[in-house]
């Protein structure tokens, strides 16, 4: 029997989607997309277990289970005998019960930020007949953050958030399972032993969605040939992949990915947060070489990697939208390496193996993006795009682009498969 859940999607759900059709697709689960609203989706279908899932990824922000779509209120006081009959259902302790609502998919059908606070108030009464001690955790007119969800511990048998999509004729109300865990996102993040801000670093999240979005299972040799201080290297390891190399021409730079990747393992085995790489554990799985990428093809065996994951150089730092001018001279200086790499991904990888890497996108004056002009680079025949939304037929005309405000670059995502030898 298929389960239905709501997914939370991070800052920009086209990345999301991306990762778990990816995810899925590696590990052959099936689920089904009944329907897509801003940063919510409803999924249907036989998942892992939610903490579990929660854990391998890093675009989804909360999963809820969800209930079968119901009629939707027409003013408070059925919001309020709604809302009251599912929070009554879920209470399982009569000492104490933390709550909050988080409201997602239209907002204008959705309740005001005052009718919230109201409708939170008359349920807290209410609820004082089910326990004795009743606390609400308002958001302030805006949905619950992980953060808030965790502290106040609401997806745990102590508490209960629930999650309301409306649209048009109808809402579905769902009960917070699992939230993202971003203490250890922050750990990761800023507490690894090497960081250098000047060079650049991956994201870890970013680095944890691309490994995902390559929809392979974890199995067999992944390479970082640009892999810095180690970050896909690190989110890698936590997915389970037994082989990973490293390589940078960067002496410094593979130095720093030894010593991140190996406080990875010390911190891992410190809050057994993840079971999966056993392997790697004891370093048996972990090469790297000092090398710069075109050299790779004569210090590795031909089609003998699995999967590339990467973020290569993407040119002179920005601090303002570049000239036409400017990203011109940028593509020309960087023709050659994205050429050079494409290269090294036909001779390393195994038939249907993946690559998956960053380009650089330019934020012009106007607001506009370039890149590079992918028709320009000497494409291997061996290697044809893979789309992984390509089974939402709405979104295929999406493209991948990681961004955050007031960035002059942004990162497109590719990915590429080796069809044949």
């Amino acid at each position: 029997m298929e389960d239905n859940y709501l997914f939370i999607l991070g800052r920009q759900p086209e990345l999301s989607l991306a990762e778990l059709f990816g995810y899925a697709e590696g590990r052959a689960i099936n689920f089904e997309v009944g329907e897509i609203y801003g940063s919510t989706a409803v999924i249907r279908g036989k998942l892992p277990e939610p903490k579990r899932l929660m854990e391998d990824l890093a675009g989804v922000v909360k999963i809820a289970s969800a209930g079968a779509p119901l009629p939707r209120p027409k003013n408070i006081n059925e919001w309020t005998e709604l809302l009251g009959s599912v929070l009554s259902s879920v209470i399982t302790s009569k000492q104490s019960l933390t709550f909050g609502l988080s409201f997602y998919g239209e907002l204008r059908l959705c309740p005001s930020a005052k009718e919230q606070e109201q409708l939170a108030l008359t349920l807290k009464r209410l609820l004082k007949d089910k326990a004795k001690h009743v606390r609400w955790v308002s958001g302030r007119g805006k949905p619950l953050t992980s953060v808030q969800v965790a502290k106040n511990k609401l997806d745990t048998e102590q508490g209960c958030e629930l999650v309301i999509y409306c649209s048009d004729k109808t809402i579905i109300v769902g009960k917070t399972l699992a939230v993202q865990a971003f203490e250890d996102w922050s750990e990761r993040d800023y507490n690894r032993p090497r960081r250098d801000a000047k060079r650049g670093m991956l994201p870890p999240k970013l680095a944890r969605m691309m490994v995902n979005m390559l929809g392979l299972p974890p199995r067999g040799t992944l390479l970082d040939p640009f892999c810095g201080s180690g970050t896909v290297l690190m989110e890698a390891t936590m997915l389970g992949w037994p082989k990973l190399i490293g390589a940078d021409k960067s002496a410094r730079a593979v130095k720093d990915a030894k010593t991140n990747t190996k406080w990875l393992m010390a911190w891992n085995s410190s809050q057994n947060t993840f079971a999966h790489s056993h392997e790697c554990a004891n370093d048996k799985g972990m090469n790297f070489l000092v090398s710069a990428a075109e050299d790779l093809p004569r210090r590795l065996a031909p089609s003998s990697i699995q999967a590339i994951v990467t973020e290569p150089y993407l040119g002179t730092p920005l601090l303002s939208s570049p000239s036409e001018g400017q990203v011109k001279n940028l593509q020309r200086e960087l023709a050659p390496l994205y050429g050079q790499m494409l290269a090294v991904f036909d001779k390393l990888l195994i038939l249907n193996g993946r690559a998956i890497f960053i380009l650089p996108q330019w934020v012009m004056p106007d607001g506009k993006e370039k890149t590079l002009p992918l028709s320009d680079l000497p494409w291997p025949k061996s290697l044809r795009r893979h789309d992984p939304l390509a089974p939402l037929p709405f979104c295929r005309d999406f493209s991948l682009v990681y961004k955050r405000p007031h960035q002059y670059i942004a990162r497109a995502i590719m990915i590429v498969e080796k069809v044949s030898r």
